[in-house]
């Protein structure tokens, strides 16, 4: 039935498997998730399974960062923004944390632009957004000097 219905958009507040849902709903545009814990792996299925997406607001603090393995490869090329919901404040001030968040996410979404919650008096989470936007600038201008050194 889900299937059916030309949803360009969804918030979801509730549990749900997000294997089913990526599945269901291939043609989302927007995601908005307040509430599930996300892993790598959901993360993935997200990447992979929802082409169109162009905007993700997830709560990252829910989010494990595994170390990047050499399996790990680009998934989607389109460009997404993605939002943070619920994002630790004290990640702003722990760059291990910001350059891991960064690469688990720039290596999913090379073409990621970083914005922050439109939480009033949270300024922490937009100077979170900055450094990880900065932080993904580092990593396109090194993957750039590897290209060209390649050739």
């Amino acid at each position: 039935m889900l299937k059916t219905l030309k949803l360009r958009g969804i918030y979801m507040e509730f549990g749900f498997d997000i294997g089913e849902l990526v599945i269901l709903l291939p043609e989302i545009e927007v995601l908005v998730l307040e509430s599930p814990p996300l892993n790598y792996n959901d993360l993935r299925k997200i990447a992979t399974n929802l082409p169109a997406l162009r905007f993700l607001s997830v709560p990252l603090s829910t989010i494990e960062f595994p170390e990047l393995s050499a399996n790990d490869s680009v998934v989607a090329q389109l460009p997404i923004t993605i939002e943070f919901n619920n994002y630790p404040f004290h990640y702003s001030y722990n760059k291990k944390l910001i350059k891991k968040t960064a690469a688990f996410v720039h290596r999913m979404w090379p073409n990621v632009n970083f914005v922050s919650s439109k939480v009033s008096g949270h300024e922490r989470l937009s100077s979170s957004a900055q450094l990880l936007n900065s932080e993904v600038a580092r990593l396109r201008r090194h993957h750039a000097t590897l290209s060209r050194r390649k050739n």
